[in-house]
C-alpha cells in the first residue's frame, strides 16, 4: 500500500471508532433519562446530547479536513470544513468579479504566474481578448496545490473561500510560501469587528420605529445564530434581546455552550445570555413550543421573533454591519496579518475594493518585527464602511521586492 492509502485506511478506522465511542455515550444518556427523568435532570440531558453532538460533528470534521492533507486548527476545525466543502461553489467565486473583477487581479500578473480558482480560465480568455500573456491556470485542489505552484513566481487566488482556507491553515500556508519567489494575492471578505454573526432559519432584518427583529420562518420551528470570533483567543460576550411569540404564546428553549435556558413568550421576554465565544464558530440554537402563524397578507409560516439583538464584547458592542452579515466565514485584518508574517512573509500590504472595483482604498503597510509580530502605521478600522467588500492582500517575503501600489 501507498503512504496516502495507509493514511486513509488509519482515518477510516479512526472514524469506525469515533463513532463506537460516541454511541456508547449516547446510549448510557438515554438510559440515564429512561431511569430518572426527573425534572432538575432535564437540562443535564439536553446539554449532554448536544455536548456529544457537537463532539461528533467536530470529530467528522477533522477526519475531512486530514483526507484533504490539512492540519486541524484548534477552534477552527468547522470553519475549514464548510471551507473545504465550499471551494467548488462556482458562483460564489464568480460573484466576487462584481466587486473584485477580472481586468484588476490580471494586472497583478507578471513574470511566472498561477492563477488558482474554479474560474482561472477566465483571465486567460481576458488575456487573449487583450491580446496580453497567458497565466498558468490551476484548480483550487488542495492536494496538489503546493506541487502545482513550485517554482512560479507569484501566485493569485481568485477563489475566495480557497484564500479563507489557506490562511485558517497556517502550516499550509507557511509551506506554499516557501515554494514561490514573489507575492502571494488573496482576496477575502474581511470585517472591523471581531465578531460576525451569521443567521440561519430567521428572516432578514425588519425595522419597525427603533426596534430591529428577524422571524423564526417554516414549518421546523427551530432557528439557529452562529457567532464567529475571527480571533485567536477566546472572549467573553454577553447577548441581550428580545423575543415575542405570534401566536402569543409557547416556551421558547436556547441552548449552547452555556446552561440550556427557557422563556415563557406569553409576554415579550427578555433574554440575557453569557457564553465564552472560542475562536472560529460557535452557535446559538433555538427551539420554540408554541403554534405557527400565517399573516393574512405576509403569507410567510412564522412561530417567534428576535428582537434589537445585541452582543457585546469586552464591553463594546458588536456593530450592526457585523450583525447583519449573511458570509459565513469572515477574518479581521489583524488575525491575517499575524497570520502571514508567521508563515514567513515580511511585508504585508492591501487594497479595499467595492462596487465592482470603481472604489478601492488602500491599507497600510504592515512589516514583520520579530519576536512581537508585525508594525504598522495607522489603524485599518476606519477603512471598512460596509459588507459588500473585499480586501486584496498581498505578502511578499523579502523588503527589496516590494511596489508602493498596485491596481
Amino acid at each position: 500500500m501507498t503512504d496516502l492509502e495507509i493514511k486513509l485506511s488509519n482515518i477510516l478506522e479512526n472514524k469506525e471508532q469515533i463513532y463506537l465511542e460516541k454511541m456508547d455515550s449516547i446510549h448510557s444518556v438515554v438510559e440515564l433519562s429512561r431511569a430518572e427523568l426527573l425534572e432538575e435532570n432535564k437540562h443535564k440531558i439536553d446539554n449532554s446530547l448536544f455536548l456529544l453532538k457537537e463532539s461528533l460533528l467536530r470529530d467528522l470534521d477533522i477526519i475531512n479536513i486530514k483526507q484533504h492533507n490539512l492540519k486541524p486548527m484548534p477552534g477552527c476545525e468547522s470553519m475549514q470544513s464548510n471551507l473545504i466543502s465550499s471551494i467548488n461553489n462556482k458562483d460564489e467565486e464568480y460573484d466576487s468579479y462584481h466587486i473584485l473583477p477580472t481586468e484588476i487581479l490580471y494586472a497583478l500578473a507578471k513574470d511566472k504566474t498561477a492563477v488558482v480558482g474554479n474560474y482561472s480560465y477566465v483571465f486567460n480568455n481576458y488575456a487573449n481578448t487583450n491580446n496580453l500573456p497567458e497565466v498558468k491556470a490551476l484548480k483550487p485542489n488542495i492536494t496538489t496545490l503546493i506541487e502545482d505552484v513550485t517554482g512560479v513566481d507569484n501566485i493569485i487566488i481568485s477563489n475566495i473561500n480557497l484564500s479563507t482556507l489557506i490562511l485558517l491553515s497556517q502550516e499550509f500556508l507557511f509551506e506554499m510560501g516557501q515554494k514561490i519567489k514573489g507575492n502571494l494575492y488573496l482576496p477575502v471578505r474581511t470585517s472591523k469587528d471581531p465578531i460576525c454573526v451569521v443567521w440561519e432559519g430567521f428572516s432578514f432584518s425588519e425595522k419597525h420605529d427603533e426596534t430591529y427583529a428577524r422571524w423564526a420562518e417554516g414549518d421546523s420551528k427551530k432557528a439557529l445564530i452562529k457567532l464567529y470570533n475571527t480571533t485567536q483567543c477566546s472572549v467573553e460576550a454577553e447577548i441581550s434581546c428580545t423575543s415575542y411569540a405570534l401566536c402569543g404564546h409557547g416556551d421558547l428553549y436556547i441552548r449552547g455552550s452555556f446552561v440550556q435556558q427557557c422563556y415563557d413568550l406569553s409576554n415579550p421576554a427578555n433574554i440575557k445570555i453569557k457564553l465564552i465565544l472560542n475562536p472560529g464558530e460557535n452557535s446559538i440554537f433555538f427551539d420554540f413550543y408554541g403554534d405557527i402563524v400565517v399573516p393574512g397578507v405576509d403569507k410567510r409560516k412564522l412561530s417567534f421573533n428576535i428582537s434589537n439583538f445585541n452582543c457585546r464584547v469586552h464591553g463594546n458592542d458588536i456593530s450592526q454591519t457585523a450583525l447583519n452579515c449573511t458570509y459565513p466565514v469572515y477574518l479581521n485584518d489583524d488575525y491575517i496579518r499575524n497570520t502571514l508574517h508567521k508563515s514567513g512573509f515580511y511585508e504585508v500590504s492591501a487594497k479595499v475594493y467595492r462596487n465592482h472595483g470603481f472604489f478601492s482604498k488602500d491599507l497600510p503597510i504592515s512589516k514583520y518585527l520579530y519576536p512581537s509580530g508585525y508594525q504598522m502605521q495607522g489603524q485599518v478600522s476606519e477603512y471598512y464602511e460596509s459588507k459588500d467588500e473585499i480586501t486584496l492582500y498581498r505578502a511578499y517575503r523579502l523588503e527589496s521586492e516590494r511596489e508602493d501600489n498596485y491596481e
